[in-house]
């Protein structure tokens, strides 16, 4: 996820590793900005309707059904409001009773008058659709892909070539299934952290729980104390506990050893930075009870860390911020030499 969403190697434009995430903000770009997208969408899964306009278009739309991936509502000759629920998928399994769902949002909003027409689509790669797949229509990614930006051939390169990601990753990985015992103990995880931080009023949060694939075992947590794309990641089977800090270089961190409590140490990860703390590695996930003190080390190590930062603030910020300019001034001097 810190990957840049789009940068130039050369002439040839390079897209990020694709999540569904990706795929549903190009088709919400297109529907917003691109009247052909919505009638060539439109056509190709339900020809008897021709739009006149979009209306609104959400994104991520939650409500007590669940979330849908998208909704896009638009207008017919006389006014008459449809919408179109859209759930994208790579290879994520279908959540159970999930097309169900999708009518019950869709009847719903004609209840409430929020549209007097609804249909719902599966948007997924080819090898992935299946015709039990319970929504009223399906559009597979390598029909879209032609339809991205297709007046712009730079924009169009760079959307067909996630789209084209999307799809071979779906060829060579599969449908990916839930790991329920995963899912479980990040559920019992986030439950624990979620008791443990609010008498330790840190203002600490954790993604939601969700259905969880195999080796999903790296626990985020975010805070207030802390500024805008820097994290406390437990990875857990190794029992690092990571204060995380994106696109840094250790090596230009050195400078804050000299702040460091007992058993922290600077470490690069990846493209990231990290003060790091050790704690108990958890190398079975199906029984929670068994695990639990290794949880507590765990999360008393990630209380420390934000009370490390928050004391040594003014600190740790202005040695960031000039690490961060200094490889800056590197990678743009490697560029232009």
């Amino acid at each position: 996820m810190n990957d840049a969403f789009d940068r130039a190697l050369g002439d040839k434009i390079v897209a990020p590793k694709v999540r569904e995430l990706h795929v549903d903000f190009l088709l919400e770009e297109e529907f917003c900005a691109n009247p052909q997208f919505l009638s060539t969408f439109v056509k190709a899964a339900k020809p008897e309707h021709t739009p006149i306009e979009i209306v609104y278009v959400k994104h991520s739309a939650s409500d007590q059904y669940g979330e849908a991936d998208l909704v896009v509502v638009y207008s017919l000759e006389g006014g008459r409001r449809i919408a179109l629920l859209i759930e994208d998928k790579i290879r994520a399994v279908f959540q159970p009773s999930q097309a169900l769902r999708y009518d019950e949002r869709g009847d719903a909003g004609i209840r409430e008058k929020h549209w007097d027409e609804y249909w719902t689509c599966l948007v997924a790669p080819k090898c992935y659709i299946r015709e039990e797949h319970g929504f009223h229509s399906s559009l597979c990614l390598e029909q879209i892909k032609d339809w991205l930006a297709a007046d712009e051939p730079g924009r169009h390169q760079f959307k067909a070539g996630i789209v084209e990601r999307a799809i071979k990753k779906a060829e060579t990985s599969g449908v990916q299934d839930v790991d329920l015992t995963m899912t479980k103990f990040r559920q019992n995880y986030y439950d624990f952290a979620t008791d443990f931080f609010r008498t330790a009023q840190r203002n600490v949060t954790m993604r939601p729980p969700a259905p969880t694939y195999k080796g999903e075992s790296w626990f985020d947590h975010r805070s207030g104390v802390l500024p805008k794309g820097v994290y406390v990641n437990y990875k857990s089977p190794r029992g690092f506990v990571d204060l995380t800090f994106p696109d840094t270089d250790a090596e230009r961190l050195k400078e804050l050893e000299k702040y460091l409590e007992s058993g922290m140490r600077i470490e690069q990860t990846g493209k990231s930075a990290a003060i790091r703390l050790e704690a108990l590695a958890i190398n079975r996930f199906d029984d929670f009870e068994e695990e639990k003190d290794k949880v507590h080390k765990a999360l008393t190590e990630v209380a420390r860390l934000l009370n490390f930062y928050d004391r040594e603030r003014t600190k740790i910020e202005d040695i960031i911020s000039r690490a961060r300019l200094a490889r800056r001034g590197s990678s743009e001097g490697s560029a232009n030499a």
